[in-house]
């Protein structure tokens, strides 16, 4: 029996030996692989934060100009509405901007009737045009 023990005994101690000294190993793989995990994350940290991801700073200090001078009378401010406008008007456009500014008036194919008396003949004319054109 005591021999028995004896055997027992040993290969308790050869379990505890071997339990302890996978034990430390995975202590010490757990260990090995949170430093590097550390490193790693060290340094991923100090590579996406020196990389420029937008322009340079610009100084603040100085105010920025404005591309279009402001406007003081009221003439200028009418002048540069409409310069915005004609822009504006011209870049909505699919059509190509006409030759010829529009505000010249076109000469009226039939001249007004400037008094009451050709008001009436010319109603009367196209009355009567309109009359034998929707007779068949």
């Amino acid at each position: 029996m005591k021999a028995i023990h004896k055997v027992i005994a040993a290969l308790g101690v050869v379990a505890s030996a071997s339990i302890t000294s996978v034990a430390f190993a995975q202590a010490s793989d757990a260990n090995l692989r949170v430093t590097q995990f550390r490193d790693t994350e060290a340094t991923m940290q100090q590579d996406s934060t020196n990389m420029p991801y937008a322009s340079a700073l610009d100084a603040k200090s100085a105010p920025s100009a404005d591309p279009v001078p402001g406007a003081t009378t009221r003439q200028q401010k009418s002048a540069r509405f409409g310069a915005e406008e004609k822009a504006l008007q011209q870049e909505s456009t699919s059509m190509p901007a006409p030759a010829r500014e529009p505000d010249t008036a076109a000469a009226d194919a039939v001249p007004r009737a400037t008094n009451q008396a050709e008001r009436r003949a010319r109603f009367e004319q196209m009355e009567r045009e309109m009359q034998q054109e929707s007779t068949p």
